[in-house]
């Protein structure tokens, strides 16, 4: 069977995908993906260029929605920032769909894994958020700071969804909303309208 190159790379970020989600990163080789696509591991470095910068795709991939899309969450009025956040975080995902940064969870304790993680969640929450801190007249430091604490808060809260598999009713849904919506508040030093 002869495969594309588009077909044959899919192929490849669905097995890391699924092995990276079942092991740790250092119990996954390039081979064991490559044996998983059927193909030739050479292709991983062709297609990829490393097993780093394979991980990092099956994690925030073209793809797949990254776990933290949130441009639409952060950029309206910066007192509104912790409502729409605490609506994204919790009531952006179904409750069957996956969440990718907790099916990647059992890799954060690898240094390797964890130097690859870290810049994702940096540039994916921190370093936007903080950027509208900044400009909201926060002090660099201190917006640093309360985005770090947000992204805790905001990471905490989807593994817990997930893990828990929270199914609140519509009247649940608004008090959990604002009560995050106050914790994010508190967090990032916005005051609350």
């Amino acid at each position: 069977m002869t495969r594309d190159a588009s077909s044959t790379r899919s192929d490849l970020l669905r097995s890391a995908r699924a092995l990276f989600s079942s092991s740790p990163y250092s119990h996954v080789t390039t081979r064991a993906i490559a044996a998983d696509a059927e193909v030739d591991a050479a292709l991983i470095a062709r297609y990829f260029g490393s097993k780093s910068e394979l991980f990092r795709e099956a994690l925030l991939g073209d793809d797949l929605e990254p776990p933290f899309h949130l441009e639409n969450a952060i950029y309206g009025r910066v007192e509104d920032i912790p409502s729409s956040l605490a609506r994204y975080v919790y009531f952006s995902r179904d409750d069957g769909d996956p969440d990718p940064l907790l099916e990647f969870l059992h890799s954060v304790a690898e240094p390797d894994a964890k130097a690859l993680l870290r810049p994702m969640i940096v540039d994916a929450i921190v370093s936007p958020l903080a950027a509208r801190l900044r400009a909201s007249g926060q002090a660099r430091d201190q917006a640093d700071r309360r985005a770090r604490l947000a992204a805790s808060i905001i990471i905490g809260t989807s593994i817990t969804r997930t893990v828990l598999t929270l199914s609140p009713s519509e009247q649940e849904q608004d008090a959990i909303e604002a009560d995050l919506a106050r914790a994010l508040h508190a967090a990032l030093g916005i005051t609350e309208r």
